[in-house]
């Protein structure tokens, strides 16, 4: 099953958000045919090395945002290799500490705009297809660094604005299909004249690289907190409600220790935060209750019930007034715990995912 992040849906124009380095790795890895993008540069040293997702059963569709993945390593040779659906790779730069080849393999392809390929390790690096090289398509890209650039292993990719700022061969030199640049040259504005400004900052004295691209991610809210009872943290229901119809936009159960975090988009407004006591579920005759389970009976009776002992429970249930202190139902055996007062704080404003300033 495909990684699933926690911000946005996956597809092209709603792609799960990358905040983290962890989550790169987690997306590269088993991306299925979702669409990702960058919210910041991201330094990969210490997270281990990105695993090229194997044939038949995912494709990296990556957007940078014009943002840099630094000091990356990947755990086998190719860069993206894909089985069913083509790659894609915008606005973002690489760079590479192991990995020798990048390469497309099989059968639909890859598509990158506005890519720079930074290797900082002695490698050889070829763009490699086997079975459609029809459907792969560099435009405006460029590879850099310690590599020696070898081209392709047969000449139908297409390219457009492809610039190589390393050691090459004279096939690549002489092929026609690629700007091979001297260190002279690499650091003149000039020299780039098949870039697209648009995507690129290209200014003397430096190499370019992509453009950073703003988004509006004002939508992407949360509210995080602790529940406590006498000041104590403490697992409780939470509730997160509009002061409007129909009201609900978030809750769960917080963690052993009280924490809480809960996405409320599209909400930017303030929000009220409700926290109280898991009451369970209704009991019901003949049936089967794990240990932690809670229960609480018909009409209530200010107290709910914690299975401490599994089993299944009798018909009929107890007569009412259930004891407070423990309860036994057929097999099972359940501790009374008094319902707490309910905790309303509010009005809360959500705080932004991705503050403006990143």
């Amino acid at each position: 099953m495909a990684w699933v992040g926690t911000l946005g849906s996956g597809t092209e124009d709603d792609p799960y958000l990358i905040i983290e380095e962890q989550e790169l790795w987690d997306y590269w890895n088993d991306p299925g045919y979702t669409w990702a993008r960058l919210t910041r540069d991201l330094d990969m040293a210490g997270i281990p090395a990105l695993i090229t997702p194997s044939a038949n059963r995912s494709s990296v569709r990556i957007d940078g945002a014009g943002h840099s993945v630094r000091n990356a390593t990947f755990a086998d040779d190719p860069f993206a290799d894909n089985g069913a659906g083509t790659c894609y790779f915008r606005n973002v730069e690489f760079y590479i500490l192991a990995g020798w080849i990048t390469h497309t393999y099989y059968y639909d392809g890859i598509n990158c705009t506005n890519v720079r390929w930074h290797y900082e390790h002695v490698s050889e690096v070829q763009i490699y297809h086997t079975e459609k090289p029809d459907r792969c398509y560099f435009t405006d890209c460029m590879v850099s660094g310690a590599c020696t650039f070898i081209g392709a292993n047969t000449q139908t990719s297409r390219t457009n604005g492809f610039y190589v700022l390393c050691s090459t061969t004279d096939d690549v030199r002489t092929a026609g299909y690629y700007q091979v640049l001297t260190a002279e040259e690499s650091a003149q504005a000039s020299s780039y004249d098949l870039l697209d400004p648009a995507g690129w900052v290209i200014e003397d004295g430096t190499v370019p690289y992509p453009q950073q691209v703003s988004y509006d991610y004002s939508q992407f809210t949360r509210i995080k907190g602790v529940t406590t009872v006498d000041s104590i943290p403490e697992s409780r229901m939470v509730r997160i409600h509009t002061a409007r119809y129909p009201g609900y936009v978030a809750g769960g159960l917080s963690t052993d220790d009280g924490t809480f975090e809960f996405q409320t988009r599209p909400f930017t407004e303030p929000l009220l935060v409700i926290a109280h006591d898991d009451i369970g579920l209704e009991m019901r005759p003949t049936t089967d209750y794990e240990l932690g389970d809670i229960v609480h009976p018909a009409g209530g009776n200010g107290y709910r019930y914690l299975c401490i002992q599994a089993g299944t429970t009798a018909d009929p249930l107890p007569q009412a007034p259930w004891p407070t202190d423990q309860l036994t139902s057929g097999t099972a055996i359940f501790e009374a715990r008094k319902i707490r007062q309910p905790i309303v704080e509010g009005p809360v404003t959500p705080a932004p995912y991705i503050p403006p300033s990143e």
